[in-house]
């Protein structure tokens, strides 16, 4: 999903524990929690997962593997891409997202 970053994308972030996370090794799940402005025109949800991140500009690309990692790793992961772009006359990051779709279990 390109995500503009000519201004505040409006993207807010929690970390959640998941079943089976083991404390010292997973981060846990880092969830979307509202979008406004630019995340939300790019289709950006509450619940989505941030699994990439991505700036293509300039001669060497930044990207980063952000699947089960924690929030401050997440962050510094969007960050360090949005400064790449912009150091690289871009105002555009690329990130891979999962859509968590809610389930509904009936009686058996």
């Amino acid at each position: 999903v390109p995500l503009r970053i000519d201004t505040t994308p409006g993207l807010d972030l929690t970390e959640t524990a998941f079943e089976g996370a083991e404390e010292e090794t997973d981060g846990g799940l880092v969830l979307v929690t509202s979008v406004t402005g630019n995340a939300a025109e790019a289709g950006l949800q509450a619940l989505d997962t941030i699994v990439g991140v991505k700036s293509v500009a300039g001669s060497t690309p930044f990207q980063a593997n952000v699947n089960s990692c924690d929030l401050p790793t997440t962050a510094t992961a969007l960050q360090t891409a949005m400064t790449h772009a912009l150091q690289n006359n871009s105002t555009e990051i690329l990130l891979e997202m999962n859509r968590l779709i809610a389930g509904y279990y009936g009686a058996e």
